[in-house]
């Protein structure tokens, strides 16, 4: 994918068998020291799924067999482009959770991802609903589009799609043209959670929750 505001790395090799297992090690150590209970382990990107079936084989039975009786929360974050069903009965198998990125309409979306984003993970979407997933969005809000979020939420409730709200941000050492302001954040949040109190029994807004939930509401 292209997106437009993407602040981190998002191009690379995919992390090595040998470096995986060092981090399991450190995974297996670290929880058995300090006796947590339960760990959430997220794959990310870049696109994680260009890793390959193989790969994902290896490290799940990985994650479950140093699990030490910690109780794992598994999932991953990806376009959807690459996702089959093979791999989806193997994310089914250890119960992993799927997410992906979409900002709205496919006008919206192409528009900040690339041109054919939004089909292609809409077709992914539809794919992973077939084998039974649960598919959750991050949407992202712009300087181009926030005050188009209407629009936004409008889709996901058509398309029965839960999501959570992103703001693009800056990067340390550079203005971004993209990056919403503290204060547009905040007003487009007031505006959204007006809206969701609304429409709160047609969809899930998982970071709206997360406020309300935070200051007692």
């Amino acid at each position: 994918a292209s997106c437009s505001y993407c602040f981190g790395p998002n191009k690379g090799e995919v992390m090595s068998l040998e470096t995986s297992q060092k981090v399991l090690d450190f995974f297996a150590k670290t929880t058995a020291r300090i006796k947590q209970k339960k760990v959430k382990v997220t794959f990310h990107g870049g696109e994680p799924l260009t890793a390959g079936y193989d790969y994902f084989a290896k490290i799940l039975a990985g994650l479950k067999s140093c699990s030490n009786g910690v109780d794992i929360e598994l999932g991953i974050q990806s376009n959807l482009w690459l996702f089959d069903d093979e791999i989806g009965r193997l994310f089914r198998k250890y119960n992993v959770s799927i997410g992906t990125s979409l900002d709205g309409p496919e006008e919206i979306t192409d528009s900040q991802r690339g041109l054919g984003y939004f089909e292609r993970t809409m077709q992914g979407i539809q794919r992973a609903r077939s084998l039974g997933f649960s598919v959750g969005c991050i949407a992202t809000f712009t300087q181009q589009i926030f005050t188009r979020w209407r629009e936004v939420f409008d889709f996901f409730i058509k398309e029965h799609l839960d999501f959570s709200i992103h703001p693009a941000v800056s990067g340390i050492n550079f203005n971004y043209k993209y990056a919403l302001s503290p204060e547009q954040y905040g007003h487009l949040l007031c505006e959204m959670l007006d809206y969701y109190v609304e429409n709160r029994k047609k969809i899930t807004v998982s970071s709206l929750n997360q406020m309300c939930q935070g200051v007692g509401w």
